[in-house]
């Protein structure tokens, strides 16, 4: 007597692409969290498919490619972000003018960030206001901040000499003196 050893194994393959494609569908999900700007969260507390995925991944004694890995979450965090970024440098063209914030605050590791925050009106009628990059920075002085500033800029083709129309800082101690630069690299260039 035979067992049906060949339907059992579509039967187990199929069931492992059945997986699979809900695993990646969840994870896709991010993509309407970072597009409505909405923080990721633990996926699992609200997917029993996941929930058992990432359990089988703990319990497995074998390593197994997944789409789990620190690689594969980066790779799709950064196609969300580019997609996002996209999509507001669309919207800002669109609005025509915006201006930036910039604020420094030190992370867990106790290294300094600037945050640019990016404010415009939409098509509309709603002002919107967006964190565009987040930099590491050891020194925050003001020529460090325009650097920064003007690096983003170029970095998101922002135009900014004729479409910023204002700008605001945290951090007086880095500007006490100084003519805020931007305007003044604006005012000569």
């Amino acid at each position: 007597m035979s067992l049906p050893v060949l339907p059992l194994l579509r039967e187990k393959v199929y069931q492992e692409k059945s997986e699979n494609r809900e695993v990646l569908r969840c994870l896709l999900i991010t993509l309407v969290l970072a597009k409505n700007c909405i923080a990721f969260r633990v996926l699992s507390k609200y997917s029993p498919c996941l929930t058992s995925y990432f359990s089988k991944l703990e319990t497995s004694k074998k390593p197994e490619v997944n789409f789990l890995s620190k690689l594969r979450q980066n790779q799709l965090i950064s196609c969300c972000a580019s997609q996002v970024k996209k999509i507001i440098k669309l919207e800002i063209k669109e609005s025509r003018f915006f201006n930036i914030s910039m604020d420094s605050i030190f992370d867990l590791s106790r290294k300094e960030q600037i945050s640019f925050i990016v404010r415009y009106i939409n098509n509309d009628g709603n002002i919107c206001e967006r964190l565009l990059a987040l930099k590491e920075s050891a020194i925050t002085t003001s020529v460090q901040i325009f650097y920064v500033f003007q690096n983003i800029c170029t970095e998101l083709s922002l135009d900014w000499v004729h479409l910023l129309v204002g700008q605001s800082y945290d951090g007086a101690q880095n500007m006490k003196g100084h003519q805020p630069l931007i305007f003044g690299a604006l005012l000569i260039g």
